[in-house]
């Protein structure tokens, strides 16, 4: 299983991504997706507005991939706890104070790179609470952890 991370800097980028670097720490990544060891991939974004599960063609350039070291185990409670959050709603105002000294949850919204890093905190990795973690945060924290 890994990880994919959009990268801001390609012609299929949004406004919306750029907002999300330009606030969220100034990398170069905007958006965090899971992609299950048999393609499918799953996350929630502010442009399809729930967490879902989808295949995915992916354009080289569009990301940058961290392989997560985990057995079919791990991948299997990853997968779980991702069919728990088919249908949450995007968590628009809990992105935006990610960048602040706040952390809002409404309900319960989500956001990707919270659930994310909340996900891999559950597996045993050591990385800031998600509520704080921009999508470039969640990159530069998991490749001071893991080899490319």
């Amino acid at each position: 299983m890994k990880l994919a991370f959009y990268n801001v800097f390609q012609p299929n980028a949004t406004f919306m991504d750029k907002v999300i670097v330009l606030f969220g720490s100034l990398g170069k990544v905007s958006h965090v997706e899971g992609v299950f060891s048999n393609g499918e991939w799953f996350s929630i974004s502010p442009r399809e507005k729930t967490a879902r599960f989808k295949f995915i063609e992916p354009k080289p350039e569009s990301w940058t991939y961290i392989e997560l070291d985990l057995d079919a185990d791990a991948e299997y409670r990853l997968r779980r706890k991702c069919q728990g959050k088919i249908g949450v709603k995007y968590a628009f105002i809990g992105a935006i104070l990610s960048v602040t000294p706040l952390c809002f949850v409404v309900d319960q919204r989500e956001f990707c790179s919270r659930m994310w890093t909340n996900f891999l905190i559950e597996e045993g990795f050591k990385l800031d609470p998600g509520c704080k973690n921009s999508p470039e945060e969640l990159y530069q924290q998991l490749l001071k952890q893991i080899k490319i």
